[in-house]
């Protein structure tokens, strides 16, 4: 083909997947496939620059009007996003997929533009493998991973003040069953060890939003959850003004349990975003304006406020609203920056008018019920996104980030590790500068770890850090 691949031809096992996607009514179907040798047997292989599985996703991007919302804001996740708490252990770890678009033809049937993915499991997230049990020693379960299926109360995790799912309690996890409460066991394979599994971790995090007192959540809620990977988490869902991903279409992942019981997260499903939502039958409407508030927005018409960016944002825990901001004007510079957003959707929709792809793609589902009768056509799309977000961003620069009102861009002192602001993890970025682990700072630059500014990273530096985070 036009990458050089030669063809080659595959036994699968492929089925229906998604949600609304896979009603009765809808056409053009995502699909799961997993690759079988000549006997049967699983064969994992590596295709295009992704990783070696034998499990793929075909995503049609079934009612995104650009077919490519969902793969470009997960490129741009998985470009800008802070890596998760264990990143030290497991380097390669991933919170996002990675995909490439390809054309499927079913049955001798064209059936359109495909984004070829990996799939968000322990594999992705690189969480630390079970313990098999022997004669001599018990099952230990290290890594654990869960995808919030539907919304309701814990996936809320709490109240809407009066709104959707008004309860005020969470139902008891069964241990012999691998859903609770629209969450669904991922890690450890529920058929695979024995038919149950532990709800202990995700059930405590939830409660612990749910019922915590004000003081005890801002006292502890970095204990429960991976905070600089959530906040940035937090700038997306704002940034693109999603209408699907606040608690919904999340993973919840834990790297090692009996080490520590910390949440980070994954993300999933992100084409209901940027002024278009999760229905056909809302092509480009008024109701998902970029002026207006994220938090306003998801309350009044989808469903409800997400508890745990309400309660981070209500009771300011670990200075969360000022490192927002002062994050959002970090990414403004790069990953954010208007064009440098736009140039992601371009360069994909300018590659299917190229190769024609986009051409078939039209003549394919242009009328389709899929997307309520509509015709689809690139350049029209990519100028709504254009306006979309020029007009997102500069609302987010001006009014709800305010990033003129930020003090002074300038590093804070004794933030070694860059997440804005100043704690015990910038005593352990010293020690690692220290030890010769972390990467030395190129160029004529000071070190980050050089706190005091004497041209050398010592114990003086953590003494330094000491004094400025008991505000001396």
């Amino acid at each position: 083909d036009s990458m050089g691949y030669p063809a080659e031809t595959f036994h699968m096992k492929a089925k229906w997947r998604g949600g609304i996607t896979n009603g009765s009514g809808k056409h053009k179907r995502n699909y799961h496939v997993k690759l079988k040798d000549d006997l049967g047997n699983k064969l994992e292989k590596k295709f295009f620059d992704l990783r070696n599985d034998n499990s793929w996703i075909l995503e049609s991007c079934q009612v995104d009007m650009s077919r490519v919302r969902n793969r470009v804001l997960t490129d741009l996740w998985n470009d800008y996003s802070t890596p998760p708490y264990y990143k030290d252990l497991e380097k390669k770890a991933k919170t996002g997929t990675r995909g490439q678009f390809v054309e499927l033809i079913l049955n001798d049937e064209y059936r359109g533009i495909y984004c070829m993915t990996e799939n968000m499991d322990r594999k992705q997230m690189q969480l630390k493998k079970i313990e098999e049990s022997t004669d001599s020693t018990e099952e230990v379960t290290h890594g654990q991973l869960w995808k919030s299926k539907d919304w309701c109360y814990a996936v809320f995790m709490g109240p809407n003040r009066g709104h959707y799912y008004p309860a005020n309690f969470l139902t008891d996890p069964e241990e012999y069953s691998d859903m609770w409460d629209n969450y669904q066991v991922k890690y450890p394979d529920f058929e695979d060890y024995g038919y149950h599994t532990d709800w202990n971790v995700l059930y405590d995090a939830v409660d612990f939003v749910c019922h915590s007192e004000d003081d005890y959540f801002r006292d502890h809620v970095a204990e429960y959850f991976d905070l600089p990977l959530l906040i940035d988490y937090y700038i997306l869902m704002e940034s693109i003004l999603s209408t699907d991903n606040h608690g919904k279409n999340m993973f919840f992942a834990v790297y090692d349990k009996e080490v520590d019981r910390k949440i980070t997260f994954g993300v999933w499903d992100m084409d209901a975003t940027c002024g278009q939502r999760w229905s056909d039958e809302y092509y480009h409407w008024a109701g998902m304006s970029p002026e207006q508030d994220y938090a306003r927005y998801i309350y009044n018409n989808e469903h409800g406020d997400y508890n745990l960016f309400k309660r981070l944002r209500d009771t300011d825990a670990e200075d969360f609203n000022m490192r927002v901001r002062l994050r959002y004007r970090e990414l403004r510079k790069s990953y954010l920056a208007t064009e440098s957003i736009l140039n992601r959707f371009s360069t994909y929709l300018n590659r299917f008018k190229k190769c024609g792809a986009a051409q078939r793609e039209y003549t394919r589902w242009n009328g389709d019920s899929d997307i309520a009768g509509l015709s689809l056509n690139f350049d029209t799309e990519m100028d709504y996104l254009t306006d979309w977000f020029t007009r997102r961003m500069n609302y987010l620069d001006t009014t709800r980030f305010d990033i003129a009102s930020l003090p002074n861009d300038e590093p804070l002192k004794g933030d070694v590790n860059s997440d804005n602001i100043v704690d015990v993890a910038d005593i352990s970025a010293i020690i690692s500068t220290m030890a010769g682990t972390s990467e030395p700072q190129g160029g004529d630059e000071p070190a980050p770890a050089d706190v005091n500014g004497d041209g050398v990273v010592d114990v003086a530096d953590i003494s330094a850090v000491i004094s400025i985070m008991a505000g001396n």
